[in-house]
């Protein structure tokens, strides 16, 4: 027939053309913003988000050989959440903030389910709503984000280094609710001692320190461990 076994595939965002240019510059800034101000190793953090899937489908399917766009039925359409990770420069891991679609608590998991009370209280991870019908940040969870973790964890350093004016940074994705007028205009409100650095569009496996070296290990782990709870309740 033809047919060969792919994997799902789809269109690749477009680095830019001067994209030497744009990762130069991004860097510059960065490092003038370190130098100007002095900032220490622990007080510049990066946050991405991705999409953690509640059971992961089949990834493959059969297409005519030399197919380059492969589509898999069901792929796109999944149970998942969001999980926003945030790195120091330092290396340290702040506390995950978990996003899932819903209106109400009740769209978070179960107070039983089990390790609820380890995530929760022990590793300080912080489970939230969307308040829509999508799992992805709004501007409420971003604000929640910043106000419980974030300013938390610079706070908290800021006082153990003696550096209460410090100015910190934060370096985040290009995405809409990111760059929007108003988180800008919220986060220059309450919080003007956090200065952020976008990461440049379409540059992420690139320039993304998250994305680059945290978030595959990271979703490996979470297949591993889906995968022995998967067994475990088998057996």
């Amino acid at each position: 027939m033809g047919w060969s076994l792919h994997g799902a595939t789809h269109s690749g965002k477009k680095m830019p053309e001067n994209i030497t240019q744009v990762l130069t510059d991004a860097s510059l800034r960065l490092v003038s913003t370190i130098s100007e101000h002095e900032v220490p190793e622990p007080l510049s953090v990066n946050s991405d988000q991705t999409g953690v899937t509640y059971g992961a489908g089949a990834l493959q399917t059969y297409a005519p050989i030399g197919s380059k766009q492969v589509e898999v039925i069901g792929k796109d359409e999944k149970w998942a959440f969001t999980l926003m990770v945030g790195i120091s420069m330092s290396g340290e891991v702040l506390p995950f903030q978990a996003i899932y679609a819903g209106r109400s608590p009740l769209s978070l998991p179960s107070k039983d389910a089990p390790s609820y009370d380890k995530a929760t209280q022990e590793l300080n991870f912080h489970l939230e709503f969307s308040g829509n019908d999508t799992y992805w940040s709004t501007m409420t969870t971003m604000q929640s984000y910043v106000t419980n973790i974030l300013a938390l964890y610079f706070q908290s350093h800021c006082k153990r280094l003696k550096l209460p004016d410090q100015l910190c940074i934060w370096q985040i994705d290009c995405q809409s609710v990111h760059q929007s007028l108003e988180f800008r205009r919220w986060m220059r409100k309450h919080y003007p001692w956090i200065q952020i650095h976008y990461v440049p569009a379409n540059c992420t496996g690139l320039f993304q320190p998250c994305d680059v070296g945290i978030q595959q290990v990271l979703k490996l782990a979470i297949r591993r461990t889906v995968l022995k709870d998967v067994v475990d309740d088998t057996m």
